[in-house]
């Protein structure tokens, strides 16, 4: 089980005294701490730090360990049950890079939308090999993100029948 790799989320009232008098496990085990299906975040704590990390480089921003947290908590808001969704994030190239390759394996997602980044034709390439990889997604949402007809005639490639 991948309870180890909750991301961080608001806690339920109270929670914090109950923690002075209990483990970790035993809320988990008394379905304290259990999270509906519709809830779950489908990522691991190394994904989201990459893809943080991706965005920091697209955007020249020094990696800190206060932004990479306030990330993780957009995350656990925006990315979860069957929706992905990080909307005017500064996103470019190497986050659509990065998204795509931590989607790629991810069997959970059905609707990615990347809205309003800055992903240019060179992401919509890497969303496009997603695509080539990733049978669940259903719904792909990408305006406002500077894609000219190149990016346009790569995604309608990776959907035509081979």
């Amino acid at each position: 089980d991948d309870d180890y790799n909750i991301l961080p989320r608001p806690l339920p009232k109270g929670i914090t005294y109950v923690s002075n008098f209990t483990t970790y496990n035993d809320l988990m085990d008394r379905n304290i701490l259990q999270v509906d299906e519709d809830e779950k975040v489908h990522l691991s704590t190394e994904e989201v730090s990459a893809i943080y990390r991706a965005k920091c480089e697209d955007q020249e921003l020094q990696v800190s360990w206060q932004r990479e947290s306030r990330f993780m908590e957009l995350i656990s808001k925006n990315c979860k049950g069957l929706m992905f969704s990080l909307r005017e994030n500064g996103l470019g190239y190497l986050s659509a890079q990065c998204i795509a390759q931590v989607l790629a394996k991810n069997s959970y997602y059905a609707l990615l939308d990347l809205s309003g980044n800055r992903l240019r034709d060179t992401g919509a390439e890497c969303i496009a090999q997603l695509l080539e990889h990733n049978d669940t997604l259903v719904h792909l949402a990408l305006k406002s993100n500077d894609i000219w007809h190149v990016g346009g005639c790569l995604f309608y490639t990776s959907q035509s029948p081979r």
